[in-house]
């Protein structure tokens, strides 16, 4: 068996053995809010399997660190994935480069997905490929009759896993 990693896709992509990933995107706020609206699209599309760069791919200047609280949050964003997947063009990627604060807090992350492999992920990944059912899901696929769920509100923060 084979994956394909794509930056794009078409209509049947996710029975092609495709998983899609959003491209060399920018480390920075607002493109890791954009991350989580853009996994949700795909998977909601039927792409089940999908990515992004985490802590982005660079800034705009290559020789910079992203911020360690960024990284951070992305990672926490990033366990919840079905990949979890961190690269990057920036000087280093390993989770201690991000000091001794943001360095632990990032390993914990990694570690509490790798902790959630058998137990969890792998049901749930068989689910998405018997059932087409999505890792992670608008609160609205879950609770359909709470008229909070389809608000904005809610729909831009949050969603299930």
């Amino acid at each position: 068996n084979s994956v394909t990693l794509a930056r794009s896709g078409w209509f049947g992509t996710s029975a092609r053995g495709s998983a899609l990933w959003s491209g060399d995107i920018f480390s920075d706020w607002a493109t890791l809010r954009a991350s989580v609206m853009t996994n949700l699209g795909a998977q909601l599309s039927g792409i089940g399997w999908g990515a992004s760069d985490v802590g982005g791919y660079r800034l705009w200047d290559i020789h910079a660190m992203p911020p360690g609280e960024l990284v951070l949050r992305w990672f926490q964003f990033g366990l919840t994935c079905p990949l979890l997947r961190q690269h990057g063009h920036r000087p280093e990627t390993v989770p201690w480069a991000y000091g001794p604060v943001f360095g632990p807090l990032i390993t914990d992350v990694i570690r509490l997905r790798a902790s959630l492999r058998h137990t969890y992920l792998r049901p749930t990944h068989d689910r998405l490929a018997d059932e087409g059912r999505p890792i992670n899901r608008p609160v609205w696929w879950d609770f359909p009759d709470d008229a909070e769920a389809w608000t904005d509100a809610v729909a831009h923060t949050q969603y299930m896993f």
